[in-house]
């Protein structure tokens, strides 16, 4: 099925293949050939690096055509129309200050742009895409993400969720247009041995409070530590640094899936410190998969949980309110037709220490493991321990 352009780093069918596909001398060690074998018109597809001397727009012109990008270009401002069946290879270089305007913007057409590029910042100060891209690996980097432990990376996050942001007329079942807002399916990785700090909704730009569809952030496999429990070691994390900080608030949140992430906030005074995942959310479809969470105010404060979320295989510790809702009107914690289970849930602290050094997991008062309202769920196979109210 020739539904995506794989292309990656291959070593080896050095004169036989870049003579079959018309490729310059040395651009099979760039080039997957199993993978070009399965376009349609692999053997035309040509082969061009940029020129730092002229402008970008002038030089992406054919189609059926791999860009390697080494340098880092300025667009000044335009829009540049990508070419059908083109494939960016970035290696060293950037893009800045434009407009990518996709051939047809559907991610599902073969003939839209498909990028490779190593984990650095490839998508600069005010480029924008407008329309659909694919690629193999999406990296949280491409977008400014550093993850040294050190760098403030909402911003990065955030440039991530506004480009899969985006709106489409629809007609009703009545004949009437309506717009509605969608996402484009992404997933961006985050990257082994990093730890991304993290000081503010990610669902926050242009001023306002955006709702999130159908993204999803998954952190590659890595081992967890074994010395002591409370710290989650995966080399993977994201770190809630600000006080009164929430990775999604104010949103529908749609379709959104966490995979395998380490999410962690400040354990020093991780409770005063309100920081939640969710805060005042509606959140339909999620997938919470294989995750580590740790010291933090709320997984789900004044948020409902709807259709078909799943919270499967997590190991949360030190998660203050699992579920909260206070007592403003209109603040409904309902779970509805959703599934917990497989999951270690505990509300303590265990960080702190008794007299001969020993660790203890404190009860604290008023941590809530609530709903107030369930509806065709299933909550089952859970350890759930330390908290006052479940």
């Amino acid at each position: 099925i020739m539904d995506r352009r794989r292309f990656v780093k291959s070593v080896g069918c050095a004169g036989t293949f870049a003579a079959a596909t018309h490729l310059p001398v040395g651009a099979s060690d760039r080039v997957d050939p199993s993978a070009l074998n399965r376009l349609p018109s692999a053997g035309g597809m040509g082969y061009v690096v940029l020129d730092k001397d002229k402008s970008f727009a002038e030089q992406v012109t054919q189609e059926n055509t791999i860009y390697e990008i080494r340098y880092d270009f300025d667009l000044e401002g335009r829009n540049v129309s990508v070419p059908k069946k083109a494939i960016f290879d970035f290696r060293g270089g950037s893009l800045a200050n434009g407009r990518l305007v996709m051939y047809n913007k559907a991610s599902y057409d073969y003939d839209t742009l498909f990028i490779q590029a190593p984990p650095y910042h490839i998508f600069k100060d005010k480029l924008y895409i407008e329309g659909e891209f694919s690629s193999d690996r999406i990296s949280i980097e491409w977008f400014g993400a550093v993850g040294d432990g050190k760098t403030d990376c909402t911003e990065a996050f955030r440039r991530a969720l506004k480009m899969c942001a985006g709106t489409q007329k629809r007609k009703g079942t009545d004949g009437k247009e309506t717009t509605v807002e969608y996402g484009k399916g992404y997933t961006f990785y985050l990257n082994s041995n990093r730890t991304y700090i993290i000081n503010g909704a990610i669902n926050y730009y242009d001023g306002k409070y955006n709702n999130v569809r159908h993204i999803a952030f998954v952190a590659d496999k890595a081992a967890q530590s074994d010395a002591y429990p409370a710290y989650d070691n995966r080399s993977n994390c994201v770190f809630l640094k600000k006080n009164n900080t929430s990775l999604f608030a104010h949103a529908d949140v749609i379709g959104l899936k966490l995979e395998n992430l380490s999410i962690t906030g400040e354990w020093v005074d991780w409770v005063k410190a309100e920081i939640k995942i969710f805060d005042d959310c509606l959140v339909k479809g999620l997938l919470l998969k294989e995750c580590h969470i740790s010291f933090i105010h709320s997984l789900f404060y004044e948020t409902g949980v709807w259709t078909v979320s799943r919270i499967h295989g997590n190991y949360l510790i030190g998660v203050y309110n699992f579920s909260y809702q206070s007592k403003a009107e209109g603040k409904k914690t309902h779970f509805v037709d959703s599934s917990i289970y497989n999951n270690y849930i505990n509300g303590g602290a265990p960080i702190t220490k008794l007299d001969d050094g020993a660790p203890r997991c404190p009860l604290i008062d008023n941590s809530f493991f609530a709903w107030n309202a369930c509806n065709g769920s299933e909550i089952h196979h859970n350890f759930i321990d330390y908290y006052a109210c479940v």
